[in-house]
C-alpha cells in the first residue's frame, strides 16, 4: 500500500520503509516522488488460553428499577467481553493492562425505542491453579513452564455500568475508581 508519510497508517498497523534494494522492481511510478510505505497488522503476542461464553456474575440493583427497559442478562456479556471470557497463561514479566470501552443497547417495544449506555473496564485477574482440572492443565501447557514462579495464571473479568443517560467520562472515571479499591 503507498501511503504519505505524513499520513501515516492507521491504529494497530505498523509502517515500515521499504529499502529498494528487497524489492525487484520500483513502486514508485516516476523518478521523483514519495517513498514507498508498506503497512501491514502484526498479530498480537496471544496466550495459552481457553475461551468461554461471558457471563453476568452478579448486578445491583438485583432486578430492573425501571420498568421501561428490561434488561436481558444474556444482552450485556458479550457486549462488556466482546473476544469471550477466558483463563490465561503469561509469562511472570507480561503487564497486566485494563481496557474500557462503551456500548449502547437499544430496544424496542410497542413502538418505543429505549437506548441504555454502557461503559465497561476489562481486567485480568489471577486464577487459582489449584481450580483447574487435568485437561485444562494439559490445554494450557502448563508444562511448558518449568518453574511456576515463571508464569502467572489470569482470567478476565469486567466492571459495567449501564444507564439510560450517556455520561460515558463520568462512568468510565467510576468504574476505573472501583476497580483501584479492588486491588487495596
Amino acid at each position: 500500500t503507498h501511503i504519505e508519510k505524513s499520513s501515516g497508517c492507521q491504529l494497530h498497523f505498523i509502517d515500515h520503509k521499504l529499502p529498494s534494494s528487497q524489492v525487484d522492481k520500483s513502486l514508485n511510478r516516476g523518478m521523483v516522488g514519495s517513498d514507498v510505505y508498506l503497512c501491514f497488522k502484526r498479530s498480537l503476542n496471544t496466550a495459552d488460553k481457553l475461551s468461554y461464553q461471558p457471563a453476568l456474575l452478579d448486578r445491583f440493583p438485583i432486578t430492573s428499577a425501571s420498568s421501561s427497559f428490561s434488561l436481558d442478562t444474556d444482552t450485556v456479556p458479550p457486549f462488556c467481553l466482546p473476544l469471550g471470557a477466558s483463563i490465561e497463561v503469561w509469562p511472570t514479566s507480561a503487564a497486566n493492562t485494563t481496557t474500557q470501552s462503551t456500548f449502547v443497547l437499544t430496544q424496542q417495544s410497542d413502538g418505543v425505542v429505549s437506548r441504555l449506555y454502557g461503559s465497561a473496564l476489562s481486567f485480568y485477574e489471577e486464577y487459582d491453579e489449584s481450580l483447574l482440572t487435568e485437561e485444562q492443565r494439559k490445554l494450557l501447557q502448563l508444562e511448558q513452564y518449568k518453574d511456576p514462579s515463571q508464569r502467572q495464571v489470569l482470567t478476565n473479568k469486567c466492571l459495567c455500568l449501564l444507564s439510560q443517560w450517556p455520561f460515558f467520562e463520568a462512568f468510565q472515571k467510576f468504574l476505573f475508581f472501583l476497580y483501584k479499591r479492588l486491588l487495596m
